[in-house]
């Protein structure tokens, strides 16, 4: 009679050593990830009170820009939202919505701010808005999207009879507004019921 005799080999021990580092590999990866996740992402969201007097769209460097560098806040629609080059502001290549309602700061070539301030936000400056940082030769160093949300504070319902005179449409503010003011009316199709400018109302 044969009999057969089989010996299994144990799992070697540098196996085992090399599968230990790699659980604790991952174990500490995924730690690391938990914790600077914040870094590694690419889209802040800012929420704002419509009606508030700014709201502030974060963009920040850790990295020295050139002098020549370009910032370019643009919007979902790539509207130019903020232009910033050679040191100052470049409202010829700004989008007219956004013409006197945004404001950068100065010290570009410092690591810090490239934050956008923009001014008295309404819900129909709720949008995807993208900070983008360009060379001289107009290559890319730079670029962060921030979603911009806008809450309404109060929605006033109104209801009057059919051949009624008038009916009036409630609209106030508790915050300072500036002088160069203008009052827009639209309704839900974005047609303009009424403008006016405040200041040519004030010099009459």
């Amino acid at each position: 009679m044969d009999v057969q005799l089989q010996v299994k080999e144990q799992f070697p021990s540098w196996a085992k050593a090399l599968l230990v580092l790699l659980v604790l590999g991952l174990l500490v990866s995924g730690a690391l990830l938990v914790h600077f996740r914040q870094y590694f992402k690419s889209v802040y969201q800012v929420e704002v009170d419509s009606g508030a007097e700014s709201v502030q769209l974060p963009c920040k460097t850790i990295v020295h820009l050139p002098k020549d560098a370009k910032v370019q806040w643009t919007d979902g629609y790539n509207r130019k939202v903020h232009v910033y080059q050679n040191g100052s502001d470049q409202p010829g290549e700004q989008d007219i919505y956004y013409r006197g309602q945004t404001e950068m700061k100065r010290k570009l070539l410092e690591p810090g701010d490239l934050s956008l301030t923009l001014k008295y936000p309404t819900e129909r400056d709720k949008n995807i808005y993208t900070c983008t940082v360009y060379n001289r030769e107009g290559r890319k160093l730079k670029e962060k999207q921030v979603v911009l949300k806008v809450k309404v504070l109060s929605v006033y319902q109104v209801e009057v009879d059919s051949g009624a005179e008038s009916v009036q449409l409630p609209c106030k503010t508790t915050v300072h507004l500036p002088e160069d003011i203008k009052v827009v009316w639209e309704d839900g199709d974005d047609r303009k019921l009424h403008v006016r400018d405040i200041t040519e109302v004030e010099q009459k």
